[in-house]
C-alpha cells in the first residue's frame, strides 16, 4: 500500500509491518502498537500537523475512529483533521437494500427516459450507492429487463473487465458488488437464466464459444444429439481426409517419428512432409505438416496439426477419454480457448482453423516469428506482455519462451495450455461449464488489474 497523503487511507489492505520509508508518499515512520496503527506522515504538514494520527484497524480493514491527535497540535487542527476523516470512504460498507419491482425504483423513470443502454446510464450516473444498487438488484430480478441486461454487458467480452469495474464503483464498492453478484435476486441468477437461453438455441459451437471459452463435454454432445464436437473450418489442403479424420488422426499419432528431422509420407495418395515439434510432459503432440507434389515441391503453406498423443489417446474407453480431454494441456482444452480467442478477434491468440473431438485432433496456423527473450521474465512480466489476451478474461501461466512467438511487435501465443479463465460477469453455470484448470504448478496469473 502506498499513503500519499492522509486522504489516501481508503485502500483495501494496510499491513503496517510491510510499509518502508518512501519519499514520494512523504511517509516517515509506520509503527504497530497491536490493535492499533499509528501513522507519523509529513503528509499531515498540510493540515497544520507535525503529529501523529491513531486509528483503529478492525479486521475488516475499516478505518473506525480517529482517537486522538498529539498533544501539541491545536484544536483547530484537530477539528480540521476530523472532518477529512469524516469525509473519507472505505468502500467497505455493505448497503442494505430490498429487491423491489423495477418500476418501484428511483431510478427507473431517470432510466427510461435517457434513451441510453444499461452501461452509458450507469456511466454516466451521479447517483448515490444506494439507489444504484436498489437498481441493479431489480433489474438482474425481472425476467425481461434481465437477460436484455446480461446480453449487453457480455455483448463484447473484451470490456467485460472495464464494466466490472464500473459496477463496483457506482455499487459502493467490492462487497457491495460481490453481494450483488452472488445473491438470489441478483447477476448469477440473471446470467444462468441467460447462458441457459443461450445454450438452448445456439445453432452452432461459434454461438456458444463467442461467449466464453469453457463449455462441457457433456452439455456440448446433449445439445447436438451425440453429434461429434466439430468448430472451425477445415482447410482445402485438408479435405483429402474429410471422411475419415479419425483414421487420419490415429495413423500419425502412432507413428514412429523424430524430433527435428521432416519425414516424408503419403496417405490416401496425398504427400507430405511431417516434423515433430516437440516432445515433452504435455499430452499433446504438435506437428509441423506441409503438403507437395509428387515432385516433391511444396505445395501449400505449414501447418501445426496438435494431436492427443499417443500414450493418451482413449478412443476405446467414453469415460477416460472425456477425463483426458479435460486436462489443463489437451487438445479439447486448447482448442475452446483458442476459437474463443479467435472469434473475438484477439491479437495474442494463434490461428486455429480446425478441430475435432473423436478425433482428437486441431489444426492451426503455422506462426512464423522469433523465440521471444523473457526466459527470466516469469509470468507477471509476460502477461503484461499479452494485454488483449487478459482483457477477454485469460490468463495465461506457463511462461516458457518455447510457448510463443513474437511478431510485427507483438507476442503470440502458440500454446495456450494451463491457462485461467477469470471474469465475474461470465462465471460457470453447472451442468453448461467447467473451471478451466490451472495444474502447470508454476503460479497464479497477475490478477491486480481486476482491482475488486
Amino acid at each position: 500500500m502506498k499513503i500519499s497523503a492522509i486522504t489516501n487511507l481508503n485502500q483495501q489492505v494496510f499491513n503496517a509491518s510491510e510499509v518502508k520509508e518512501n519519499k514520494q508518499s512523504k511517509i516517515m515512520k509506520v509503527k504497530d502498537f497491536g490493535d492499533k496503527t499509528v501513522l507519523i506522515t509529513s503528509g499531515l504538514a498540510a493540515l497544520g500537523l507535525a503529529a501523529a494520527v491513531t486509528v483503529d484497524v478492525v479486521k475488516n480493514r475499516k478505518i473506525k475512529t480517529l482517537t486522538q491527535a498529539l498533544e501539541a497540535s491545536s484544536k483547530n487542527s484537530q477539528d480540521n483533521l476530523k472532518n477529512v476523516i469524516k469525509n473519507l470512504s472505505t468502500n467497505e460498507k455493505i448497503i442494505p437494500f430490498q429487491i423491489k419491482n423495477i418500476k418501484e425504483t428511483e431510478l427507473y423513470e431517470k432510466f427510461n427516459s435517457s434513451g441510453k443502454n444499461f452501461v452509458d446510464f450507469l456511466h454516466d450516473s451521479f447517483d448515490n450507492a444506494g439507489k444504484v444498487k436498489e437498481f441493479l438488484f431489480a433489474i438482474t430480478s425481472d425476467d425481461e429487463l434481465s437477460q436484455r441486461f446480461v446480453k449487453e454487458i457480455t455483448a463484447n467480452p473484451r470490456e467485460s473487465l472495464h464494466i466490472t469495474k464500473l459496477l463496483r464503483d457506482r455499487i459502493g464498492g467490492p462487497k457491495n458488488l460481490t453481494e450483488w453478484l452472488q445473491e438470489d435476486g441478483g447477476y448469477y441468477s440473471a446470467y444462468k437464466k441467460y447462458a441457459s437461453n443461450l445454450y438452448e438455441n445456439a445453432k452452432n459451437y461459434d454461438d456458444l464459444l463467442r461467449i466464453s471459452p469453457n463449455w462441457h463435454i457433456f452439455a456440448l454432445n446433449a445439445h447436438w444429439k451425440g453429434r461429434n464436437i466439430q468448430f472451425g473450418e477445415m482447410p482445402d489442403d485438408f479435405r483429402f481426409i474429410q471422411d475419415n479424420i479419425k483414421g487420419f488422426a490415429d495413423w500419425l499419432a502412432y507413428m514412429h517419428l523424430e524430433r527435428g528431422k521432416a519425414t516424408a509420407l503419403e496417405y490416401s495418395g496425398q504427400n507430405f512432409l511431417v516434423e515433430p515439434l516437440a516432445f515433452g510432459c504435455s499430452s499433446k503432440m504438435p506437428l509441423r505438416i506441409q503438403f507437395k507434389d509428387w515432385n516433391h515441391n511444396l505445395i501449400s503453406k505449414p501447418y501445426v496439426v496438435k494431436l492427443q498423443s499417443a500414450g493418451f489417446r482413449h478412443s476405446d474407453n467414453i469415460n477416460a477419454k472425456i477425463a483426458e480431454a479435460y486436462r489443463s494441456d489437451s487438445v479439447f482444452v486448447d482448442a475452446q480457448i483458442d476459437r474463443y480467442l479467435n472469434l473475438n478477434n484477439c491479437k495474442n491468440a494463434n490461428k486455429l482453423y480446425f478441430y475435432d473431438y473423436d478425433a482428437e485432433m486441431a489444426i492451426y496456423q503455422m506462426e512464423d516469428g522469433l523465440a521471444p527473450d523473457f526466459m527470466h521474465g516469469g509470468i507477471r512480466f509476460v502477461n503484461n506482455k499479452l494485454r488483449d489476451l487478459n482483457d477477454l478474461g485469460i490468463y495465461y501461466n506457463d511462461a516458457s519462451p518455447s510457448n510463443f512467438i513474437e511478431k510485427d511487435g507483438k507476442l503470440i501465443v502458440i500454446d495456450i495450455g494451463e491457462s485461467s479463465f477469470i471474469d465475474p460477469l461470465r462465471p460457470g453455470i453447472p451442468n453448461l461449464h467447467f473451471e478451466l484448470p490451472n495444474w502447470s504448478g508454476r503460479s497464479l496469473p497477475d490478477l491486480r488489474r481486476l482491482q475488486l
